[in-house]
């Protein structure tokens, strides 16, 4: 049996394309809280063209409000975390 949150992404049918765009908005909203340290890493290795110092304005401009918010410690934590896991070795 389906729970109540199941049914508010899945349907008999499908997904259908409204709950599609749903989850990708989700989705692309929490990567750009959460995700602002590589957001602006990616911005800084890009190349040298018309724009690309705008495009890095803007993310340096959001990468310091979620500074302020609080918003990029669970990426740390998790990419710190994740590393030391990775270092162990195993058994």
């Amino acid at each position: 049996m389906q729970g109540a949150d199941d049914r508010i992404i899945a349907t008999e049918g499908g997904f259908t394309p409204r709950r599609v765009l749903l989850v990708l908005a989700i989705g692309c909203v929490t990567a750009a809280v959460l995700g602002s340290t590589p957001l602006l890493g990616w911005t800084e290795n890009l190349p040298d063209r018309p724009g690309t110092a705008l495009i890095h304005d803007a993310a340096l401009r959001w990468h310091s409000a979620m500074q302020a918010v609080g918003a990029t410690g669970p990426y740390t934590w998790v990419r710190h975390t994740l590393r030391a896991v990775e270092a162990k070795p195993p058994g």
